[in-house]
């Protein structure tokens, strides 16, 4: 079974530098063209890659974010990725009071290893998504004491939508089916 950790994007730049190597004139600059002031504008990278992103792609970025979660309490950037997704706000706001209360969760990253569409492609779609999810411990706060998790095997079942006009992906339920 193939293991997906992070999917890292290097860009790759290539850049050729030509010289002149004869005593000829050099050739004449080209003559800038303006456009009109009725042009579309362009849409920003971030646009771009936005409407462009595979919902696997989102998937596995919605998971950092959640290590994210996981790792510090901080909620803002796995919720930015959600849209009225309940069990995501009572998993966010859970582990951001644990934090706030002195606790913590320990333990390495879960590691997405597949992801398999349920259904038709339309803009609601459904996915299962196997994780590893390796042993941890947590606390829920400075003064409580450590619990263990075995980790495991995980099956959550996402519900993503993308929104109108083809905008970004978003998470409407996460739900876990099977440990």
């Amino acid at each position: 079974m193939h293991r997906v950790v992070v999917r890292f994007l290097v860009p790759v730049a290539l850049l050729a530098l030509t010289a002149g190597c004869g005593g000829g004139d050099p050739e004449p600059e080209p003559t800038p063209i303006i456009a009109s002031s009725t042009s579309t504008p362009t849409p920003t990278p971030s646009e771009t890659a936005a409407a462009e992103e595979a919902p696997e792609e989102f998937i596995e970025r919605f998971f950092e974010a959640n290590q994210v979660l996981r790792d510090t309490g901080e909620a803002k950037p796995m919720l930015a990725l959600t849209q009225k997704c309940n069990s995501c706000d009572s998993m966010a706001d859970g582990v951001s009071a644990m934090y706030e209360s002195g606790g913590a969760i320990e333990g390495e990253p879960w590691t997405v290893d597949s992801i398999r569409q349920r259904g038709d492609a339309s803009r609601v779609q459904n996915f299962d998504v196997n994780v590893d999810i390796p042993p941890s411990r947590s606390r829920s706060s400075a003064t409580a004491a450590w619990s263990k998790s075995p980790g495991g095997l995980a099956t959550i079942d996402l519900q993503l939508r993308k929104s109108r006009g083809g905008g970004e992906w978003r998470v409407v339920t996460f739900t876990l089916v099977s440990e």
